[in-house]
Formats: C-alpha cells, structure tokens, sequence
C-alpha cells in the first residue's frame, strides 16, 4: 500500500459564458496510511474521480525517509492519461513526468512529507482515472506491504495502491 495523500483535490468549476458567483468548496484530502512496513524507491497508484466535476490535484504529500545522515530527499512523479498504472511500471510508453524533480526535508519515517511538483494535475469527472509511479531519486519511500483503496469522506475520489518500485529514474 503506497502511502500517498493528496491535498488540494478540489472541484475545478466549468467554464461559463455568463458571469456568476459559483460557492467555493473547501478542499478535500484523501488519505492513506501512513505507518509504514517496508521501503523501496517508490510506488505506484491511481486516482479516481467518481464526482460529477472535474478534479484538480494541488499538492502531494507521501511517506519518506532520507538516507546517509541527509535531511532531504528528491523526488519525481510520472502520470498516465486514461489509463492505470497497475501493471504498467514497465513500460515506458504514455507516461509524463508532472512537474519538476523536487528536493524536500523529510518529516521523517511514517509521517507525511509535502512534495509541490509545480505543476497541478485535473482528472475528469465521472470515473476519470490517472495512474502515478513517483520515485525517490535520493532517500526511500516508505509504505504498507498490499494493494489496497482509500476513498474520500464524500466518495468521490479514491486512491488506489498497488506496488512498490524498485531503484529507477523514470517508468519502464
């Protein structure tokens, strides 16, 4: 089970041609577990939205432990369109690098350290999927041996996890 949250996940309203004031929804967390059983690389997941309105990702926060008597850890995060990252870390086809390689202070061992790739991602509405694979290319991802899903407190979006990655740089 990776363990992964992603903040910020909020509504991104439709375009409109006619002025009006829409409600500001607050931003929705979704979260897994960030007690940890194993480490590795990385680790790869997807993210569904269920609601009726596009989703967009601002923020990203993952379990990690920095190495070698560093404080800091460098990561990636590569996405897929449309499809799952469930059995594709192989391959190195469809995958897009999101953002920049970030380099954070790890929070330390089973706690959330925020990663911001400078760049946000948006999912379709009505079941729209992205698959992630992120790397550390300095320090080790923490997680939970299983695959496992963890759903939002008003059901529409879930994190799916899958596997942990082994030393990379890029997918495939």
């Amino acid at each position: 089970t990776s363990n992964v949250e992603v903040i910020g996940c909020t509504p991104t309203p439709p375009p409109t041609m006619v002025p009006t004031v829409r409600p500001t929804l607050p931003p929705l967390t979704v979260e897994t577990i960030f007690d940890s059983n194993n480490g590795f690389a990385g680790n790869s997941f997807d993210v569904d939205n269920f609601s009726d309105q596009p989703i967009t990702i601002t923020g990203w926060e993952f379990n990690v432990e920095s190495l070698n008597g560093l404080d800091t850890v460098t990561g990636r995060l590569f996405w897929r369109e449309e499809d799952t990252a469930n059995g594709a870390e192989q391959d190195p086809d469809g995958w897009t690098q999101l953002g920049n390689d970030v380099t954070v202070v790890s929070a330390g061992r089973d706690n959330p350290t925020a990663f911001n790739f400078g760049e946000d991602i948006t999912i379709p509405p009505n079941g729209g999927s992205r698959g992630f694979f992120w790397i550390l290319t300095s320090g080790r991802a923490r997680y939970t041996n299983g695959a496992d899903v963890f759903v939002s407190d008003d059901g529409n979006v879930a994190i799916f996890t899958y596997r942990g990655i082994g030393d990379c740089e890029q997918p495939g």
